[in-house]
């Protein structure tokens, strides 16, 4: 009784925040996607995914709400799963 280790439970601190920092982060992220995509699929209902991936970027670069957007292709692989029914 009486050993704790108290580097191992601020490793865990340490390790645990930026997760929940960048889980919050890529909601975030998703819902603004989700939103612009089901914006831009009302005039082009039949959009290629990879063109979609590009408009969603752009907008996200021009609009300038999220800090560092992603990327297209992050976009495309990551972000558009629900494609075409969002």
């Amino acid at each position: 009784k009486g050993d704790f280790d108290y580097k191992l439970e601020f490793t865990k601190l340490v390790t645990e925040e930026p997760l929940v920092k960048n889980r919050v982060r890529t909601i975030a992220i998703q819902k603004e996607v989700n939103k612009l995509a089901k914006e831009i699929m009302v005039d082009y209902p039949t959009i290629p995914k990879y063109n979609l991936a590009k408009d969603i970027a752009d907008k996200l670069v021009e609009e300038d709400k999220i800090l560092n957007p992603p990327k297209l292709e992050a976009i495309r692989k990551k972000y558009l799963t629900k494609y075409p029914n969002f």
